[in-house]
């Protein structure tokens, strides 16, 4: 939810419970803060959210990766000193010596030649290669995609749990990315399927998670793309994911063309429909 029309929309007047506009917002702050940086943050300190989604705002953007004197911009941009004060203490390495300086703490070297397809690096890589992968992926053509997507698919299981991980909470990619679209909901459906292998002690976080993810996914793609979108979402297993992106793709794109939102949503099954609260 990278279009900043979201920024200002009334969710509660849409019909979401304060928590879920709250989740929404803060998505929606994480995927716009690269590129309405002053917008987001200087709004972050008002928005109706908790400590703790803040933070996760601000660690999409403050983190040790990125070197403090190409977020000065930024952190003048937070109108809480609190929230600035949260924002450098992020950048700080947490292997860094006591008193926050950075430039002696052990830094693990990157290998100069990583080998392996673009999907093997960022398995090996994880978490800390993944801004700049996806800065480049959002850039790809069809056909570069559509390789990304084979590359995915024909990873071994575990590499590919990381790989999902990863990329389905992704805030660099745009909405009419074809590989957000592509690799991106791929990626999704993968952990939507995956969640019956997760510890059962974990597995409600994870299908809440999973259930986010696929909603703000199918939200995004309507606006590009509503046939591709809808399609999606049908193709997704029974289960919660599936019922929250039905009602968060109905609801979006009632907002930009009414007329076929409720056509396509009285075309949904009758279980479809009372599990998504969809009006008959």
């Amino acid at each position: 939810m990278n279009d900043p029309r979201w920024l200002d929309a009334d969710l509660k007047a849409l019909g979401f419970t304060p928590d879920q506009a709250r989740k929404i917002l803060t998505e929606t702050m994480r995927m716009a803060v690269f590129s309405s940086t002053e917008r987001v943050l200087g709004g972050l300190h008002e928005a109706d959210l908790t400590d703790a989604q803040r933070k996760t705002v601000l660690a999409s953007l403050f983190h040790p990766g990125n070197d403090p004197k190409n977020l000065a911009g930024a952190l003048a941009a937070l109108k809480s000193p609190e929230l600035r004060q949260l924002a450098e203490a992020m950048m700080i390495p947490s292997n860094a010596p006591e008193g926050g300086n950075s430039s002696d703490a052990e830094v693990t070297p990157v290998p100069e030649k990583p080998r392996g397809t673009p999907m093997e690096q960022l398995a090996e890589a994880g978490s800390a290669g993944s801004s700049l992968f996806m800065h480049r992926a959002s850039g790809w053509s069809e056909e570069t995609a559509a390789a990304m997507l084979r590359d995915f698919k024909g990873l071994p299981e575990e590499k590919k749990r990381v790989v999902a991980g990863i990329i389905a909470g992704e805030p660099n990619f745009s909405p009419e990315s074809e590989t957000s679209r592509t690799v991106g909901g791929e990626a999704i459906r993968f952990l939507i399927d995956d969640l019956g292998k997760v510890d059962e002690s974990h597995r409600e976080q994870a299908e809440e998670r999973q259930s986010h993810l696929a909603a703000l996914h199918a939200a995004r793609w309507v606006q590009e793309d509503p046939s591709a979108a809808s399609q999606w979402v049908l193709g997704l297993p029974p289960g919660k994911p599936r019922v929250e992106a039905i009602r968060l793709l109905t609801t979006t794109w009632k907002r930009y063309d009414p007329d076929s939102a409720e056509r396509w949503a009285d075309g949904l099954s009758v279980a479809d429909k009372k599990s998504a609260e969809i009006p008959k």
